[in-house]
């Protein structure tokens, strides 16, 4: 059984993240894409959404030559794909 405290203490750590991250207004902290104008919350997200919007398939399986836009869906798919 976990320790009541340590899971308290991470559920108040997950809520000032989710509190921290949706009471900023859009203005506060948005970054706007130049192709689509979508508002983004920070630099990463504008790169990531950049190359899964815009950018052109460039990661492929080895295994089965599916292409993905997204290194991180690639990561996911290798490991069901063998």
């Amino acid at each position: 059984m976990p320790c009541p405290s340590l899971e308290n203490h991470f559920k108040i750590i997950v809520l000032n993240i989710w509190m921290g991250f949706f009471t900023k207004t859009k203005s506060e902290s948005a970054t706007k894409c130049s192709k689509c104008g979508s508002e983004l919350h920070d630099s990463n997200r504008l790169e990531r959404h950049m190359r899964i919007a815009h950018d052109k398939k460039n990661e492929k399986c080895r295994n089965c030559g599916k292409e993905f836009r997204d290194p991180e869906d690639l990561r996911k798919h290798k490991k069901r794909c063998r």
